[in-house]
């Protein structure tokens, strides 16, 4: 489909009025579905990723970004990618925060800057952090440690075993 220089004006225009970071994800989004893979101005989308991340207050904004750009199978870089993970480890305090970081379906594979598991970092953060979850928001994350289907597809490189006893012991004292 390509696009039209009627587009690209457009693009330009919401540029200049955005104000947050869901705005420059939007334009992120909006760009990669009319442009693809055959994206014109990877410094355009790379700009605007890197004013989402730097302006972002949530992470969820950031990890959407990361799902974004990684459905629409672009060319993220290597720098970028560290610069995503960095600020969602930045701005995740809560134990809703790292549960969802750490039962993300693409987070397995990925890796912090220094090379930690991303996560295992996340799985480590949200038990250190279980006494602020519900009792199904643990049965949830113990659900998904503990799926056959999950360990030979996603977490086959990982014990687990640890902490899943780690969150029932937690969960049997809870009652």
């Amino acid at each position: 489909m390509g696009l039209t220089k009627e587009k690209i004006k457009e693009f330009s225009e919401r540029e200049k009025e955005s104000n947050d970071s869901w705005d420059y994800l939007a334009l992120v989004q909006d760009y990669l579905s009319i442009d693809g893979e055959n994206t014109i101005n990877n410094s355009l989308v790379n700009s605007w990723c890197e004013k989402s991340i730097a302006i972002a207050e949530e992470a969820n904004v950031v990890d959407q970004l990361h799902d974004v750009v990684r459905e629409q199978c672009y060319p993220i870089s290597n720098e970028l990618l560290g610069k995503i993970i960095d600020k969602i480890l930045d701005l995740s305090i809560t134990f809703k925060d790292w549960n969802g970081i750490a039962t993300s379906p693409h987070i397995p594979k990925l890796t912090t800057v220094d090379g930690t598991s991303f996560f295992l970092h996340s799985l480590d953060m949200a038990i250190k952090l279980k006494g602020e979850a519900k009792e199904y928001e643990l049965e949830e994350l113990i659900g998904y440690l503990v799926d056959p289907e999950l360990i030979s597809d996603r977490l086959s490189s990982f014990d687990l075993s640890d902490r899943v006893q780690e969150l029932e012991k937690f969960m049997q004292n809870m009652n």
